[in-house]
């Protein structure tokens, strides 16, 4: 599998929240995780995902936005994208997620 990021603008504004849960549902998230497990937000109307290839990224986005158009309240487009695959990265965000620590089964059940 290999990183991708991708950047879109879609139209209307209202229905980026729409494309991004079919996204969702198909492989890209809209966090980045570090080595050390902390994960970051990425930039608005951009995600992540692991897939086999480009062309799998790229699939998984048709397929995203043509679920999203599906579930639209108004005529939803995706108007222009970029797909790139890395290896290497860097980045910050003012919005983060720690790892969580699981309880094993026996602290559950105290």
């Amino acid at each position: 599998m290999a990183n991708f990021l991708l950047s879109f603008e879609i139209s209307p504004h209202s229905e980026v929240e729409n494309f991004v849960a079919a996204a969702r549902r198909r492989g890209w998230a809209p966090w980045i995780a570090s080595t050390k497990g902390i994960k970051y937000m990425v930039p608005e109307r951009s995600l992540v995902g692991d897939f086999p290839g480009i062309l799998e990224a790229e699939e998984s986005l048709k397929a995203s936005a043509a679920a999203a158009r599906r579930n639209a309240e108004d005529d939803m487009e995706l108007i222009k994208f970029v797909i790139v695959q890395f290896d290497v990265s860097r980045f910050s965000s003012d919005r983060r997620r720690h790892p969580t620590v699981k309880a094993d089964a026996a602290t559950a059940q105290e």
